[in-house]
């Protein structure tokens, strides 16, 4: 049985209202940064006041993992390529039949969704599920949950949340970026996490899509919040809380690369910096979790990592504020994207020692194969019928408990 719904109050998505809204957000926040305190560690901030139950309770193992998502066949899917009505129907009995056993479909529009979709028509920006916290494309939740259900087949939504094209620029909410060419901070493309009014919107937006009946969430993190990123005036206000010294962004960095490839140079004020950036952001997306479980208590959470958190973990801390062996205490599931297209058949076969190490190398550390999905690309150009699905070559030499995630490219569409 759900939890009785405690809803924020869900601004008005135009007009002068969400305005006034936004001013006094703001206002607020200014109020939290210049009292010193950090963002998302103070108790007053919207995210911590909502998941206040939760905040005393120590990070927890995971819990057992159902049978269902033992040994997963996952296919990645944008919304618009889901077809409608009956033909949605026929769409998942025909994914059953090929072996997927879990659809994990994006929330809401990205960066390649507002492309031109010709005749000079842009696509339109929003979720695909009802919310008042944005404008709505299609309820593609609505309509694709329980058809999935009744083909025994999961639906865990995702999402990327520092690029969410429907949210108004004009809002105050973007990062900032430290440009180490000119030696200055900028404004950036990509939203804030440490922006508290950005967190009370991610929890309202966010329990509406756990109140879909969603079986869980997977937090891409594409774009990465890299080694210049995230030094937005929460940021450093959170930092400067908890080691009580002002972080100045010129500090932590001694030269950008003067070439492809070269790495960038660090003082060691970066490094304390970095930790703090990969452990408060886990944070945040820890607690988006726990509130979407007030809503929806069956709700599994699961993390993209990078390659590098596995096998290189200072170089995630850097590159993606990854950190595999703290987040592996809060969360269930992570996924491994695909480095590249060119990802081999059979990616965790003998005929590849690097990928094989690494889910080694993974299982090892998460102590249970089942938490781990491999991300793998297919091409499905002329539809998944014409396109290859999961077979015995994709798993050769792949615990059977291992998820095996594919990341479709193309139409999608039979």
């Amino acid at each position: 049985m759900r939890v009785p719904r405690r809803r924020l109050p869900h601004p008005p998505w135009n007009g002068a209202a969400l305005v006034g809204v936004a001013a006094l957000i703001l206002l607020s926040c200014v109020g939290h940064h210049t009292s010193g305190q950090s963002p998302t560690e103070s108790e007053s901030t919207p995210i911590a006041l909502h998941a206040k139950q939760f905040a005393a309770r120590p990070s927890e193992t995971t819990p057992g993992i159902p049978s269902r998502l033992n040994g997963v066949n996952g296919f990645v899917m944008s919304p618009s390529d889901i077809p409608t009505g009956h033909d949605l129907t026929n769409w998942v009995a025909e994914l059953t039949r090929r072996g997927i056993t879990m659809l994990l479909v994006e929330i809401g529009t990205g960066e390649p969704t507002v492309q031109v979709a010709g005749a000079g028509h842009p696509r339109p920006r929003g979720v695909y599920f009802h919310s008042g916290w944005a404008p709505t494309v299609r309820d593609v939740f609505g309509e694709v949950i329980s058809v999935a259900h009744q083909h025994g087949v999961t639906v865990f939504a995702m999402v990327s949340l520092r690029d969410m094209n429907w949210v108004d620029p004009t809002l105050g909410w973007m990062d900032r970026f430290y440009d180490v060419r000119h030696r200055e901070v900028r404004l950036s493309p990509y939203l804030d996490l440490f922006h508290p009014g950005f967190q009370e919107y991610l929890i309202g937006l966010l329990t509406d899509l756990a109140d879909t009946g969603i079986d869980g969430m997977l937090f891409r993190n594409t774009p990465a919040l890299g080694p210049y990123d995230g030094l937005s005036a929460f940021a450093l206000g959170g930092f400067q809380r908890e080691f009580n010294r002002a972080l100045d962004p010129a500090e932590l960095f001694l030269a950008a690369p003067t070439r492809e490839g070269e790495r960038p140079k660090f003082r060691p004020e970066f490094w304390q910096w970095a930790g703090w950036k990969a452990r408060e952001r886990m944070n945040v997306l820890e607690r988006l979790g726990r509130a979407m479980r007030l809503q929806n208590p069956r709700l599994h959470v699961a993390l993209e990592m990078h390659r590098e958190a596995v096998m290189k973990p200072a170089a995630a801390l850097v590159r993606y504020a990854e950190d595999l062996l703290e987040a592996k205490r809060r969360f269930e599931f992570f996924l491994i994207p695909p480095d590249s297209p060119t990802v081999p058949r059979g990616v965790a076969g003998d005929g590849d020692s690097a990928w094989a190490s690494t889910i080694s190398s993974m299982v090892a550390q998460l102590e249970n194969p089942e938490r781990v999905w491999l991300g793998t690309p297919v091409n499905l150009d002329h539809g998944i019928r014409a396109g290859r699905l999961p077979s015995s070559s994709d798993r050769q030499g792949l615990d059977t408990r291992i998820g095996l995630i594919l990341m479709g490219t193309g139409p999608a569409v039979p």
